[in-house]
């Protein structure tokens, strides 16, 4: 019976052609997982906020749709008008984010709050808004777009990586209590990515100028070394088509080693004394 039933459900929800939503669509890993998900077939929602992506312009099955992750009301206009067209949603990929350098203590908070409204309530504000159409309908996929700063802070990307680390968490727990409606959720931690992701960050060099300046520019020369998105975009892709996603996927064997080194050191020590290691030329001696 249990077979008929699950044989019944996999019938209703691929009766119609899959749909997903992909914030921060503008560029960088948004843009090519739009393009992966658009190449298997799929409707695919590509949410932008300033930048309307010249590179998906015109392209039959990919709904431009501005979506400020900040505005409850833009949030609440885009689920609106993809459940009017498709009658539901699939998968909703939280993509959209922004990176901050700068020294933590000397960061205001209202700037902090900035960056929290985009990088981590944006994401709750966009599953609190997919929720109902897939418990309704007791199928999705929620896909996080985290990071390896989600795992470990770098020096002088706190605050950033603390978005990340909440992301981390409230991951962990939908992943549970969304289960019973078969909704899966998954996170997606990436290491530097050949993106534009440190020219748009924000940078607040008070406290430590030369070594926020540093470290801007190392940021930047690993990103332009970095993995190509593509890859990121189609792990994304199949995270989406997994029956049973694991909760969380490294982009690379450098972010598993990464990664795997931080949940091996128990007492912090090694990581804390690997960045004095590597950032001892950089910091200013009080």
């Amino acid at each position: 019976m249990r077979f008929l039933l699950a044989i019944l459900t996999f019938a209703t929800v691929f009766a119609t052609p899959n749909n997903v939503l992909i914030s921060g669509s503008g560029g960088g890993i948004g843009v090519e997982a739009v393009k992966c998900f658009h190449e298997h077939g799929w409707k695919v929602w590509a949410g932008y906020n300033r930048t309307r992506p010249a590179d998906l312009e015109g392209i039959d099955g990919v709904e431009l749709i501005h979506l400020d992750v900040t505005s409850d009301a833009s949030v609440e206009a885009c689920l609106e008008a993809i459940v009017e067209s498709d009658g539901k949603l699939d998968v909703l990929v939280n993509n959209a984010g922004i990176g901050l350098f700068g020294s933590e203590e000397m960061i205001g908070i209202e700037e902090s709050q900035k960056l929290f409204d985009i990088n981590f309530f944006g994401c709750q504000r966009l599953i609190q808004a997919a929720a109902p159409t897939m418990k309704a309908r007791k199928y999705g996929k929620i896909i996080n777009v985290s990071s390896t700063s989600g795992v470990r802070a770098v020096p002088g990307i706190g605050m950033y990586a603390a978005t990340k680390f909440a992301l981390e968490a409230i991951s962990e727990s939908l992943a549970v209590s969304l289960s019973p409606w078969n909704i899966k959720v998954s996170l997606v931690e990436p290491g530097p990515v050949k993106t534009p992701w440190s020219v748009s960050s924000r940078v607040f060099p008070q406290g430590h100028e030369s070594f926020i300046s540093s470290l801007h520019k190392l940021c930047s020369e690993s990103l332009a070394n970095g993995q190509d998105p593509r890859e990121v975009g189609e792990l994304i892709f199949e995270i989406a088509t997994e029956v049973n996603p694991d909760m969380r996927y490294q982009t690379s064997e450098g972010v598993k080693k990464t990664v795997g080194s931080k949940h091996h050191d128990l007492t912090g020590n090694q990581l804390r004394d690997q960045m004095l290691h590597l950032f001892k030329d950089l910091l200013e001696k009080p």
